[in-house]
């Protein structure tokens, strides 16, 4: 760190050839400008020299003048920022697009219950120019204290995460305080599923929407908030190929309809024969029970007391209660479990990693084969028997021998 002429300290990246005994600069340093009078100790960082120098002035002409100097932003003052971003809809993620509601409420309430009370209060009191990683290991380790999952400390540190990305841009942090400190796992629970008799049992003890809701989770493959979004004009069963037009998705957490989780969650998702005359007899059934209008184009396959969209929760909580009742609750599966069903019987059936992802609409293939590679049976032994037979009708014998 050197100091030039204007009593600006100016700050080097750590990989900068200053600091390695040579005096031509090789990064983006940061000014700090510190002042210190009788009553008066402040300090702020910027991204430019031009920046400081304008601050720097600025400040000294309110001390001469008897003026205070606007208290440093805290990281407090910075989650509130991020708050209102969120509220408003203007928070952008790393990809330029605003926040989903479902994410936004999720980050509105760690910021609320996690980050303004951590460490009595001292994380949001901190300036944020000062946010260190003792800071962070500090917050992790109140939170594993206090005995939740690593999942949700790592849910919980996402709107800090966001902060420090959003401060770094705006040269307020010169380094990132979550680099170096370890976080605990995850602890992700291994994908669950029936098997096919099993999902036939399960659906046999129920009917109506709830029955034709799972029978899309087990055969289909639909996130559950896709399944709560459907109109009648995404599913097509009188196609030469049925299928389920993904288009949206329902979020249980702020009661909207949004896009699908992905961008690759906007798919055509086929339809198998035997799930096509389950959901015929369901349509029918409702337009017998509650008029023609129930089954228009726009309507809802599926909706609650209100009309409005059907939650998840609601069908599992019944058919929960109807898996017990027939002492099924060794076999019932919860509905996401239900499409980690779907996934392995299309593996099952020989349906190849590459088109399991687009049905399931994965962001990527990797996630496909991270989730249910293990499922696909060794293909070494075929591939050499397929390259054995292909080989055997094209080389002569020549060049490899009789």
């Amino acid at each position: 760190m050197t100091t030039n002429r204007t009593g600006i300290a100016t700050r080097h990246q750590r990989q900068c050839a200053t600091n390695h005994g040579k005096r031509r600069c090789t990064c983006s340093p940061r000014y700090r400008v510190q002042i210190r009078r009788e009553d008066v100790n402040a300090s702020k960082t910027f991204a430019t020299l031009a920046e400081a120098e304008r601050w720097k002035k600025d400040a000294e002409t309110r001390i001469a003048f008897g003026h205070h100097l606007p208290a440093e932003d805290t990281v407090g003052d910075a989650l509130r920022r991020l708050d209102d971003a969120l509220a408003a809809g203007t928070a952008l993620n790393s990809s330029g697009r605003a926040y989903k509601p479902g994410t936004a409420k999720s980050y509105r309430l760690s910021i609320a219950r996690y980050l303004l009370p951590a460490l009595g209060g001292r994380l949001a009191r901190t300036r944020t120019s000062d946010l260190s990683q003792q800071h962070v290991a500090a917050l992790k380790e109140e939170l594993i204290a206090s005995g939740i999952s690593g999942s949700t400390i790592n849910n919980a540190t996402m709107p800090l995460r966001v902060l420090v990305s959003r401060e770094s841009e705006r040269g307020t942090l010169e380094r990132d305080p979550f680099r170096g400190v370890k976080w605990p796992s995850k602890e992700s629970a291994p994908a669950r599923w029936a098997t096919v008799t099993e999902a036939e049992t399960l659906l046999g003890v129920l009917d109506g929407a709830d029955r034709a809701y799972c029978a899309i989770a087990f055969f289909a493959g639909l996130r559950v908030g896709e399944i709560s979004a459907l109109r009648w004009e995404d599913v097509n069963l009188d196609a030469a190929e049925p299928y389920i037009a993904v288009h949206r998705a329902f979020d249980q957490k702020t009661s909207q309809e949004t896009t699908p989780k992905t961008a690759k969650g906007a798919r055509v998702v086929p339809v198998a024969d035997q799930l096509v005359p389950l959901l015929r007899e369901y349509r029918a059934a409702l337009a017998t029970a509650e008029g023609p209008e129930r089954i228009a184009p726009a309507a809802l396959l599926f909706h609650g007391r209100d009309g409005g969209n059907l939650r998840g929760a609601v069908v599992l909580k019944r058919c929960q209660i109807a898996w017990a009742s027939r002492d099924l609750d060794g076999i019932a599966v919860k509905l996401h479990e239900a499409r980690h069903t779907f996934a392995s019987l299309a593996i099952a059936s020989g349906v190849d990693i590459y088109h399991l992802s687009r049905i399931m609409g994965h962001a990527s293939i990797q996630i496909t084969l991270d989730r249910y590679g293990h499922l696909y049976p060794d293909g070494l032994a075929e591939a050499r028997r397929l390259l054995s037979a292909y080989l055997g009708e094209r080389l002569t014998g020549g060049a490899l021998g009789a």
